[in-house]
């Protein structure tokens, strides 16, 4: 099941996968002064979307947006644990 922290469904591997391609894109606009030269790309977790636009920079209302993203990504990487029985309570 869904864990506090998550507002995606933790077998949901192909959400898992578009936040992750998302978070790389973000992270290549860090190289670019913030501008997206990608495509138009949206994603929704929980009830947020977060966009980019091919060729504008990419702003965020907060710092809670970036962290929701961040805590995304952990628990994407905690489900992989998990999975490959690397976790410490599963030794």
């Amino acid at each position: 099941g869904k864990t506090a922290a998550r507002f995606t469904d933790p077998g949901d591997k192909k959400k898992d996968k578009e936040i992750l391609l998302y978070c790389g894109r973000l992270r290549n606009t860090l190289h670019n002064n913030g501008l997206n030269k990608g495509d138009d790309k949206e994603i929704m977790i929980g009830n947020h979307v977060f966009k980019m636009k091919h060729s504008e920079k990419v702003y965020y209302e907060s710092y809670q947006d970036i962290m929701l993203l961040v805590n995304e990504i952990f628990d994407i990487y905690a489900e992989i644990l998990k999975a490959w029985n690397i976790d410490k309570e599963d030794r």
